[in-house]
């Protein structure tokens, strides 16, 4: 429930959800807290995965200060209408790109903003659409630097590390689950970068699968699976599969602030991402169709590059969290 397992009064309550599963939210979660503790921040948690509604509802209508996060529409719809009614102060993350469901979710959704006392956005499309409903809308990057990183396994690193002898470039791109968009696409478009890769001989794609829900989607589709496409379908960490690739992949229908994107570049990896929202400068963007991304592919050469400063949202959040609270 909270960093010590016992209730502390009169501090910000975090509602969300940690690995496992990996995904972007639950390791923003996990390494916001990691930060708080390691800065002795008070907080409580609940972990929406693991804690008993009883004592979830307990705490949250015994907190004055919440922030939350969930990717669950309805979720967090509910939470800032209880805020609202409640008189509470709820601060919302929203983790993704606002409107991009149908237009029921994104009803909800403009709800929750609007009932949020203080909405977070982690990308300036999103914040303009934001503004509108809600004045008090703020943007903060999701990209919070980890303080402390599991290594890969023995077997993934040497697997990685003879796909780099075998071929002159290595590209990496991670699903963290198997997600379609609104119009039934592939979020992560896996199968469209298998195409492109098993038509290239001297470049190959690791494919980081911890749910490994896409690997048996994948071989529903495919009889064989090239060699130079290997997928690791197994919870890991992400952040030490990128320091062994030249180049990451953000080939996505839909999106946030990509929390891989920005891993990337602060370790000094070349970038190529669809333009469906704002990115960072140092990224190479490119038209999201298949013709467009198998191009860049196919020609891209990798650069050294330094390593990018970037804003650590952790500290943004806990600047805001000192601010707010002492109103």
């Amino acid at each position: 429930m909270s960093n010590k397992n016992s209730y502390k009064k009169n501090v910000l309550l975090i509602i969300g959800n940690i690995p496992p599963p990996i995904g972007g939210v639950t390791i923003h979660v996990h390494r916001l807290l990691q930060f708080l503790e390691f800065c002795n921040y008070p907080y409580n948690f609940i972990d929406l995965r693991r804690s008993s509604y009883f004592k979830s509802l307990l705490i949250f209508f015994k907190s004055n200060w919440i922030h939350l996060h969930t990717s669950n529409t309805y979720f967090r719809f509910l939470f800032t209408l209880a805020g609202k009614l409640l008189n509470k102060k709820v601060i919302l993350t929203i983790h993704g790109n606002l409107g991009r469901f149908g237009k029921t979710k994104n009803y909800i959704d403009n709800l929750s903003v609007r009932f949020a006392t203080l909405p977070i956005l982690i990308n300036k499309q999103s914040l303009v659409r934001a503004k509108k409903i809600n004045k008090n809308a703020v943007l903060i990057t999701a990209f919070i630097p980890p303080l402390k990183e599991t290594l890969l396994k023995n077997s993934i690193v040497e697997s990685i590390l003879k796909l780099k002898s075998k071929f002159n470039t290595i590209f990496c791109t991670n699903a963290y689950n198997l997600s379609f968009d609104k119009d039934g696409n592939e979020i992560y478009q896996i199968t469209s970068l298998i195409n492109i890769f098993e038509l290239l001989k001297d470049r190959a794609l690791i494919i980081s699968d911890p749910s490994g829900q896409y690997k048996k989607f994948i071989e529903k589709k495919y009889a064989n699976i090239k060699e130079n496409i290997f997928f690791i379908s197994e919870p890991h960490n992400f952040y030490e599969v990128l320091k062994l690739s030249d180049i990451f992949l953000r080939i996505t229908s839909t999106d946030g602030d990509s929390l891989s994107v920005k891993e990337a570049l602060f370790l000094g990896k070349n970038v190529i991402a669809t333009n469906v929202v704002d990115r960072p400068n140092e990224v190479f963007t490119v038209e999201n169709n298949f013709d467009a991304i198998q191009q860049i592919i196919a020609n891209y050469i990798a650069v050294d590059r330094e390593q990018v400063k970037l804003e650590n949202g952790a500290d943004l959040l806990m600047q805001l969290y000192q601010k707010e609270l002492n109103k």
